[in-house]
């Protein structure tokens, strides 16, 4: 989509701002042929579709955000949240906590019927594997605990009855840096919260969704870099705040595709989940293996019909 580079310099991914000097490298689908004519590259063959250029191809915000850059702000505030050692208690004391935190929360939104995280442990958070805090939840839980993820950000700016608010010890790399990560740690998930409810807003303003989302791109951004200053090359790779590419693709999203497509959500794969889920419920019920695929696609049809009339 465009020429932004993982590499350092002018090109790299990470600077979240509109004028980054990638998004004078955008690219159009004449461009994308020629390059593949310099390569000696064959296009993709969905491109013989007539009509159909680069720019029709949209970015799925439930890829992106919901399974990418959401899952390391959450993880991140929550490796936080019970790491820290200022506050009493155990990790465990404080996954506990963080638990009964949930269920109320869960309970007083019930209405929104949810998508549930049935418990939150420590291996969610931090992941040997990846090496990172990053949440290891379904697309739609990650989502629907944006507002669970403020309210602790929150918490960490201001305290609460029991506890202050969140200061780096003496020896940590952010002594004295408090105030900044806490002012971009509550805009990073004003954004995220700010970007969901835009999503769902009718009619949808694309200008709203843009500007929640820099938000929350240009806050991880910075937050990526506060938590790697003065650190030893040995121990980057563990912070929090973890940044990735999935976060570019996400400023593409609300500079180009919302103007192409309107809200993220007419283009992102939940309705596919749920249509293979639908799938996998008429062919689970049906009694007659031997004409399993007429019967889904009979059914599927009428499914489709129905739809389509309410």
């Amino acid at each position: 989509m465009c020429e932004a580079t993982k590499s350092a310099g002018p090109l790299h991914y990470g600077c979240m701002e509109p004028n980054a000097a990638h998004r004078e490298t955008l690219m159009s689908h004449d461009s994308y042929i020629a390059a593949c004519v310099r390569e000696n590259a064959a296009p993709s063959e969905v491109f013989r579709s007539p009509g159909l250029t680069i720019q029709h191809v949209a970015i799925d915000s439930m890829h992106a955000g919901d399974l990418g850059a959401f899952q390391d702000a959450l993880g991140s505030l929550l490796w936080l949240e019970v790491n820290n050692r200022q506050w009493r208690g155990s990790r465990e004391v404080k996954i506990a906590r963080l638990n009964r935190e949930l269920r109320a929360y869960y309970a007083a939104n019930a209405a929104r019927n949810m998508s549930k995280v049935s418990e939150i442990t420590y291996p969610m958070i931090f992941c040997k594997s990846v090496g990172y805090p990053y949440l290891k939840a379904k697309a739609a839980q990650t989502r629907h605990l944006a507002d669970f993820g403020l309210a602790i950000a929150y918490r960490h700016l201001n305290g609460s009855t029991d506890r202050p608010p969140l200061r780096f010890a003496r020896g940590h790399a952010l002594h004295g840096k408090h105030e900044e990560h806490l002012r971009l740690t509550v805009t990073l998930f004003e954004g995220m919260v700010g970007y969901h409810r835009a999503c769902g807003a009718r009619p949808f303003d694309p200008a709203a969704c843009k500007s929640a989302m820099y938000d929350f791109l240009r806050s991880v951004s910075a937050l990526h870099t506060l938590w790697r200053r003065d650190v030893p090359e040995r121990d980057l790779a563990a912070q929090p705040w973890h940044m990735r590419p999935k976060t570019h693709i996400l400023q593409h999203l609300v500079e180009e595709q919302t103007l192409l497509w309107g809200s993220p959500s007419r283009a992102w794969c939940y309705r596919d989940e749920d249509f293979v889920g639908s799938v996998k419920q008429i062919a689970c019920k049906s009694k007659h293996p031997a004409n399993l695929e007429k019967l889904v696609t009979d059914k599927m049809m009428l499914l489709s019909g129905l739809g389509a009339r309410l």
